[in-house]
């Protein structure tokens, strides 16, 4: 295994036998391991340089640190590779000639917001009804417990997505296609999700779906994503592939790590210009990416200085969408939901 999997397995062991001391079950005087102190150094969530003292152990396994300013990936809950541009062209090009509205726009909300797949495929319907926010450049919707979107770790967050996006969204909430699949789903404007399949069922189910019971629903495993996994595999990888190599590979996540530098490349010309100074831009990106802390957003502002392939990439990506945008509403597939389909045959409908 790597070492960074055998830290943390290690880290689990050690606070297994802590806890077992901690509640008296075997003796606190048995010398399990040695213990020493280590001072380490942090960030605060303001930015500021903190120490601690935590206790390391001589069972402890040492890893590689983060990933440096050359590393192709960054860590953010994994890693993740942010795709350059030309890859971001290509990727665009596929998914317009696949003509799949739906898998269209949850990937654009992705790569527009940061926003992970349980974010995008829990959003209400009712959410993007609102004509006054279609006249705004930014739109903030928030998600988090309260709201019915999921989010990671359940945190409340906002939702950042450009005015013009949540015209499209808008749109494609009010049309007729959108309609058909609710109803089949026998949901309205009130209670349905954005985006549903063309069965009218749910993406991904949110937690508060998934805790309420429904005697009408059927047997199987709650809806995560997979139907856009199997899109992305599917349809995706292999034309990609074609284009840049076997070795290509896309995830949902290296799109969030994607929506990061293009948000920097955005923040980086206000700098520029004299709009922002660098601690301001470093927090709207550090609020947009949903970081608990600086350290994390640094990764991705030294990711970009390190590479010259996102230079421009901002009004490269949004000249070029925006351009290509209207043709996701004509002559779209309906084959999103192929995977679900035949998870759906082999479910069971409970007895009655």
């Amino acid at each position: 295994m790597s070492r960074n999997v055998a830290r943390r397995r290690m880290s689990s062991v050690i606070n297994f036998y802590r806890r077992l001391q901690e509640r008296e079950i075997i003796s606190s005087e048995i010398e399990i391991w040695e213990t020493s102190d280590k001072l380490i150094e942090f960030e605060s969530h303001t930015g500021g340089r903190n120490f601690k003292i935590v206790k390391k152990t001589d069972l402890s396994i040492s890893a590689p640190e983060k990933s440096g300013l050359l590393d192709e990936c960054i860590i953010d809950g994994g890693k993740l590779r942010p795709l350059p541009f030309e890859e971001q062209a290509v990727l665009l090009d596929v998914l317009l000639a696949g003509k799949n509205t739906e898998m269209t726009l949850i990937i654009l909300f992705m790569l527009l917001s940061a926003a992970r797949l349980q974010t995008v495929l829990t959003l209400p319907v009712d959410k993007f009804l609102d004509e006054g926010c279609s006249k705004l450049k930014d739109v903030r919707i928030p998600a988090g417990p309260g709201t019915g979107i999921d989010t990671k770790g359940d945190v409340n967050r906002n939702i950042h997505i450009p005015g013009w996006f949540y015209r499209q969204l808008r749109t494609y909430a009010l049309s007729d296609r959108a309609a058909a699949r609710r109803e089949k789903g026998g949901r309205s404007l009130d209670d349905a999700y954005l985006f549903l399949s063309n069965r009218g069922k749910p993406y991904f189910e949110s937690k508060l779906d998934r805790s309420t019971f429904d005697d009408a629903a059927e047997a199987g495993q709650a809806k995560k994503g997979a139907a856009v996994q199997a899109f992305i595999r599917k349809y995706l990888l292999p034309t990609l592939q074609e284009k840049f190599g076997a070795q290509f590979t896309l995830r949902p996540h290296d799109l969030k790590a994607t929506a990061g530098l293009i948000k920097w490349e955005v923040l980086s010309k206000a700098i520029q210009l004299k709009k922002l100074n660098h601690n301001q831009a470093r927090n709207q990106l550090r609020e947009f990416m949903w970081h608990s802390s600086f350290e994390t957003t640094d990764l991705y502002i030294n990711y970009k200085h390190s590479r010259e392939m996102f230079f421009d990439i901002q009004s490269r990506f949004e000249n070029r969408l925006l351009g290509l945008m209207d043709m996701a509403n004509h002559d779209d597939r309906s084959d999103d939901d192929e995977e679900e389909g035949s998870n759906h045959r082999r479910r069971v409908r409970p007895s009655t």
